[in-house]
């Protein structure tokens, strides 16, 4: 049988691994050239073949910059093979050093060498290594002179400083509260008037170089930013680089590999920006992009939820910039306003003196407008999400639509062709011919939510958000209800509702797979009638073999992966297809589909 399917597919002459599915009739002819040689190798080609159909699907990464590796190379071999003790006691090695902890983060190679880079770990052969760095105590012992960070020295001072004084007065923080004076900084303006300015003041001694301009720099593209790095001698524990965007089509990312390079443009980048990157220290941090939410048009007092999203994803990028003890570039497009505009500001006050002409003692200053609104500094305390308040989620899209409602009639409203609205209406399994047939309401609701709009029909009332909170809650019932739950995470801080629509898919699809019993299996048996696409499956790889780009994310830490390349109508008919399978209510679909507007 192998050989038949082998003669059908014509895989790399070179395939040295068999895959076997198990949900159905294919098998998978896996290249790894460099299996014998590297501790690690990486896929060259996958050739897959139905069996029942005779379809063949061939994906080459040669091309690929990050391509899926390989571990546990002994599982791989016959029994009695002589490789399997070394590769088998590499996997044991790897195993208590802790790199297998999470296992979606070392599926791909550019992401397996930086987490080796981050444990000071490397491979001499099939021998995991340490590439420690020696610590100051060593550099003695060996003769070294330790390098002194005069900049960080501390100075001791015998009373609060200036800022702290003008914020005591203030009642901007209080007389109990601990906290560690550390400011660098005068100040030299403070207005209380609305419009007024707030000015910051430091000087040349307090920072290790003369001009800020050449510690501060901003760049258009990665090109750029590399650029300034590739011939000045820098090893990985002196560079940072931090993506928290989409991957620029024209860099090649496999030449951070030789820097930390940290992927943050994730669901769960809060959460690794905490664990990985808070407490490290780098001569050099790339910051490319910024954190999703960083931007906020207004302010309200009390403030809402999205402001408190905004500090918190402007916590991530400070912690990330902090992380810098001598250059701080940023990889950023023009012209985008928001937060992008303030670093330019930023950028542009601090990279020169404010007293040029003078030698010694040289101030920069930047200044800042004080708005009709403040916040204490305890309004940036950041919750955990089990702690966070729970806030309404802002209104969902809404559409009235008086009776009769036809197919046409109902296409109309969700400007749509009436053929894709009788689609939608078979994959409900109702059953129209012409575009005049009249439609059931609950029906013309589904449909409308497969489109992320709620419909109203006939005399039903428009309802202001507060309102369809209590008539879906009423709807919901039990607070340990799947209903209740649901609505409970859609209108929490969890949820990223200012997100784009992938990372808010994903969300869902996270709240489904850690409360529903069985989610996770439930997701990856999701099937479409009709289509041989798989749209889950429990590794990149395997999304792989299904389609061309699938862009793969991974739901949460639960080890099930999601392609995410279809259209946003597509996706919320994915997400509308599971809810259904759980039985929850048409409500709460409803106001579920809204958010994936």
């Amino acid at each position: 049988m192998i050989s038949r399917a082998e003669v059908a597919a014509q895989p790399d002459p070179s395939w040295n691994l068999l895959k076997f599915h198990i949900n159905e009739v294919a098998v998978t002819f896996l290249s790894y050239p460099s299996f014998d040689q590297d501790p690690h190798p990486p896929l060259t080609e996958a050739t897959k073949i139905n069996l029942n159909t005779g379809s063949v699907i061939r994906t080459d990464y040669r091309g690929r910059n990050n391509p899926p590796i390989l571990h546990r190379k002994e599982a791989f071999l016959p029994p009695g093979d002589q490789r399997i003790p070394d590769y088998a006691a590499l996997t044991r090695k790897e195993e208590e050093a802790g790199l297998y902890r999470d296992p979606s983060r070392i599926g791909l190679r550019v992401q397996w060498l930086t987490l080796l880079r981050r444990l000071q770990l490397g491979h001499e052969g099939h021998r995991l290594v340490s590439r420690r760095i020696r610590t100051s105590a060593e550099n003695l012992e060996n003769g070294t002179k330790p390098e002194v960070v005069r900049h960080r020295t501390a100075i001791k001072r015998y009373d609060l400083s200036k800022p702290v004084k003008q914020l005591l007065e203030r009642g901007l923080i209080r007389k109990n509260e601990t906290f560690f004076d550390e400011f660098g900084f005068e100040v030299p303006l403070y207005s209380t008037e609305v419009g007024g300015k707030i000015g910051l003041q430091n000087w040349n001694d307090s920072h290790p170089a003369n001009y800020w301009s050449f510690t501060i720099s901003g760049f258009l593209a990665c090109e750029d930013a590399f650029a300034q790095l590739e011939n000045s001698g820098l090893a990985g524990e002196d560079v940072l680089w931090v993506r928290f965007r989409q991957e620029e089509d024209s860099f090649d990312y496999e030449k951070l590999l030789r820097f930390t390079y940290d992927n943050c443009y994730a669901i769960e980048s809060f959460d690794f920006v905490d664990k990985y990157v808070k407490g490290q220290e780098f001569p050099v941090v790339v910051i490319e992009g910024c954190p999703e939410h960083c931007n906020l048009e207004s302010f309200a007092d009390p403030s809402t939820a999205a402001e408190q999203e905004m500090w918190a994803a402007r916590r991530q990028l400070y912690l990330c910039c902090s992380r810098a003890t001598t250059f701080l570039y940023f990889v950023l497009p023009r012209g985008e306003g928001g937060i992008t505009d303030e670093i330019e500001e930023i950028v542009r006050q601090v990279s020169e003196p404010r007293n040029p002409e003078d030698v010694t003692r040289r101030t920069w200053q930047i200044q800042f407008t004080r708005t009709e609104l403040t916040r204490r500094v305890d309004a940036f305390h950041f919750q955990t999400p089990e702690e966070a308040e729970i806030q309404t989620a802002s209104p969902s899209v809404e559409f009235a639509l008086d009776r009769p409602v036809t197919v046409r009639r109902l296409a109309e409203v969700l400007k749509i062709e009436s053929a894709e609205a009788i689609s939608d209406l078979f994959s409900l399994g109702a059953t129209f011919q012409r575009s005049t047939d009249l439609v059931a309401d609950d029906v013309a609701k589904d449909v409308a939510l497969k489109h992320g709009i709620i419909l109203r029909i006939g005399d039903e009332e428009e309802s202001d958000d507060k309102q369809n909170v209590e008539k879906v809650a009423e709807v919901a019932g039990s607070k340990d209800s799947l209903d209740s739950k649901l609505l409970n995470f859609r209108d929490s801080p969890r949820f990223p509702r200012h997100a784009n629509i992938v990372r808010r898919y994903l969300a869902i699809l996270n709240w489904f797979v850690e409360t529903v019993p069985n989610g996770p299996n439930q997701v990856l048996g999701y099937r479409r009638a009709g289509a041989s696409r798989r749209f889950f499956a429990t590794s990149p790889q395997e999304l792989a073999e299904h389609a061309s780009s699938p862009n793969p994310h991974q739901i949460g830490r639960s080890g099930v992966w999601a392609l995410t390349t279809t259209d946003s109508r597509f996706k919320r008919e994915i997400l509308d297809d599971l809810l259904r399978i759980i039985e929850i209510s048409l409500p709460v679909r409803q106001k579920t589909m809204g958010a994936m507007r």
